[in-house]
């Protein structure tokens, strides 16, 4: 890989991560929200809450990842473009199928990585998961609290 090569890639890189990180977020956060009041209401210990949610983070990233790889590499050729590197690269005699050498490479290692998690990562958090979830049903930390109404078991009520 020349050094413009590089360059391309390593700029595509940086916009898709940050991408990645932001769309996980807000991704999660509905979810998250859900867990913490478990934590709130019913006295489930915070590592246990944390381990519940990095349990689910793969399948909130194989959900992000195709658009956090099309908004990276948007966002960084349009940042190259907008501050006439992309001129500069033409004017130099930089065809636009070598500039899209490290995009292409990029998009493949993100194809790998999603191939990856959907395949090996994804199913062993979500069985990790289901294990907690049906812990925290069996355990005594879901107790029940006199005068309430509890929602221990999803569609039971009990008071």
């Amino acid at each position: 890989m020349n050094r413009l090569s590089r360059y391309l890639f390593i700029e595509c890189a940086y916009s898709l991560v940050s991408a990645l990180l932001i769309l996980t977020f807000l991704i999660m956060l509905p979810r998250t929200l859900l867990l913490v009041d478990l934590w709130v209401n019913k006295g489930v210990a915070i590592g246990v809450l944390g381990q519940m949610i990095l349990s689910l983070v793969p399948q909130f990233v194989v959900a992000a990842l195709p658009l956090a790889v099309l908004m990276g590499i948007l966002l960084a050729l349009g940042r190259l473009s907008q501050d006439s590197e992309m001129v500069v690269m033409k004017a130099s005699g930089v065809s636009l199928y070598q500039m899209l050498r490290p995009v292409a490479v990029l998009v493949g290692l993100c194809s790998l990585a999603s191939l990856f998690l959907e395949m090996v990562w994804v199913p062993h958090s979500f069985h990790q998961f289901h294990q907690l979830r049906s812990a925290l049903i069996s355990s005594t930390s879901l107790t029940l609290k006199p005068q309430t109404f509890s929602h221990v078991v999803p569609g039971l009520t009990i008071y």
